[in-house]
């Protein structure tokens, strides 16, 4: 009789500081942020206490040394950040796994994500693959509603509630997906981030929505505000996380989004 499939886990002989938001969602959606060698997870992955067993460090304490031991057997996987790299120099032993996710679209990053991962993963086939056929399939589901075209959408970083913010998202994280993928028109600059002018504003055409993208932890599920006509907020804990965290935030769009600018959320 042949033996059942050992579980997907991490390589027990290791201790895991998880600097990387990203990373530390893929962990989650591979059912793995519970286990007991996970030593540190980084607050701004928006987690919430009940999601891990390890300790949820931010700040200063990401930044402090205390508590963290000069061991062979540490991982520290880490987004790309001057402050953290620092930070890696103060320990001569262990592995290093730097998350460089800059210019990335979710899709990409999260690939990016998984290969990274892979040498710290047992048994772990299965679960990867169910995961890459999820976010294809929800890639599938975007690809229906072209009609996004029809209105050009704006995202601002922060809320439009009284302003408009300073910053839009251009050509960076969803964004840079959504257009890559012709599924929306937004503002005609090749930056992925843009201090927009407002001259350009005034040209764009009437139908235009102004969505401001938050990430707050509070929003366990995406959450739409609206105000006056074409102007939303929107709201996600994952929504600024490239990666995984991204791809989680459009995984909501059909059902929560796409009614508000006039896209059917069937398949």
């Amino acid at each position: 009789m042949a033996s059942a499939r050992t579980k997907c886990h991490l390589d027990t002989q290791k201790r895991y500081y998880v600097f990387s938001a990203s990373l530390a969602l893929t962990l989650k959606e591979l059912s793995l942020l519970q286990a007991s060698e996970i030593q540190s997870v980084t607050s701004i992955s928006n987690l919430s206490s009940g999601e891990t067993k390890a300790h949820l460090v931010g700040g200063g304490q990401l930044l402090s040394l205390n508590g963290i031991p000069v061991r062979e057997d540490n991982v520290f996987l880490f987004d790309e950040s001057r402050a953290l790299e620092r930070l890696m120099k103060h320990f001569p032993k262990g592995d290093k796994v730097l998350f460089k996710n800059r210019g990335l679209d979710p899709v990409s990053a999260f690939e990016k994500g998984i290969e990274l991962l892979k040498p710290f993963l047992v048994n772990c086939e299965e679960e990867i693959k169910a995961l890459q056929q999820r976010f294809f399939a929800l890639a599938q589901q975007l690809q229906t509603a072209k009609v996004m075209r029809q209105n050009p959408l704006l995202f601002f970083l922060g809320s439009v509630k009284e302003r408009l913010p300073d910053i839009l998202i251009n050509r960076d994280g969803f964004v840079l997906y959504l257009l890559d993928h012709d599924l929306i028109q937004s503002y005609p600059s090749s930056l992925s981030y843009v201090a927009w002018s407002e001259i350009l504003l005034k040209k764009m055409p009437a139908a235009t929505l102004y969505l401001g993208v938050e990430g707050e932890k509070s929003c366990l599920k995406l959450r739409v505000n609206a105000f006056k006509k074409n102007y939303y907020d929107i709201c996600h804990r994952f929504a600024l996380i490239p990666g995984i965290g991204q791809l989680l935030f459009l995984e909501e769009f059909p059902e929560k989004l796409f009614p508000i600018i006039g896209v059917s959320s069937r398949k």
